[in-house]
């Protein structure tokens, strides 16, 4: 992140579509077996949710409960 410096947030943002081309692509490969890319596609989803501001809020709150217990 140091390295790329201001070009860090832009690479960032593609990351986003770029992972809907990745699902979309794997979606078309394996039309005959959907569990698969059932798998990726909500752990994909998941990773990305803890992205949005709601969530990511709750995050920090959620990790101390982890760790005291």
């Amino acid at each position: 992140m140091r390295r790329l410096g201001k070009r860090w947030n832009p690479l960032h943002k593609i990351s986003y579509p770029i992972l809907g081309m990745i699902l979309l692509h794997f979606l078309w490969v394996v039309r005959a077996d959907l569990g698969e890319w059932t798998l990726y596609a909500t752990v994909s989803a998941l990773i990305m949710a803890t992205r949005l501001p709601p969530v990511a809020r709750h995050l920090p709150r959620f990790r101390q409960r982890l760790a005291s217990r």
